[in-house]
């Protein structure tokens, strides 16, 4: 879904795609920056950071009401959540394709990543993993039976040289 032919960065191969980014994540900023707003100081900490299921599923049917054919979950943790399950199960029902983030723990235990692990149980809903430039599991991506296909991803580590970068253009 990325412009085209515009001298900025690589081409997009989805033409005319139509994009609908809806942010249910917060960072400590969002938190802190709400808190201002709000006259409240000293409140936020790293801990009331994150991604409510709620959100995300509220978010997740939203975009089936909307009419998204395919929706893309770039988020996840540790925590089952029956009420993010049910929001995949409605969206797949609508006729959206579902792919979600495998997980990037790999290397802090690698931890079976929710809501991706839904996706052995729902047909409609793919986990994917990363894979770096050549063709191996990118040395972050979780892996697990719930892992069902890996694309390419960024694969530099932090003093490292040569490796891939994600690239995102913010065109405002």
């Amino acid at each position: 879904g990325q412009l085209t032919n515009n001298g900025q960065g690589a081409a997009g191969i989805a033409y005319d795609v139509k994009l609908m980014p809806l942010k249910v994540c917060y960072s400590y900023w969002d938190v802190q920056f709400l808190a201002g707003e709000l006259g409240l100081s000293g409140w936020a900490s790293t801990s009331q950071t994150g991604c409510p299921s709620s959100d995300t599923a509220r978010a997740i049917r939203y975009a089936a009401d909307s009419g998204a054919k395919v929706i893309n979950l770039s988020l996840g943790g540790p925590v089952p959540s029956s009420v993010q399950r049910e929001a995949l199960v409605y969206a797949v029902q609508k006729g959206a394709f579902v792919a979600i983030a495998a997980g990037n723990e790999y290397d802090e235990g690698n931890p079976t990543s929710y809501p991706a692990a839904y996706a052995k149980e729902i047909e409609g809903v793919v986990a994917v993993g990363a894979v770096d430039r050549n063709l191996k599991r990118a040395y972050y991506s979780n892996t697990g039976a719930y892992v069902e296909i890996a694309a390419p991803g960024g694969d530099l580590e932090m003093g490292s040289s040569g490796g891939i970068l994600q690239q995102t253009l913010n065109n405002y």
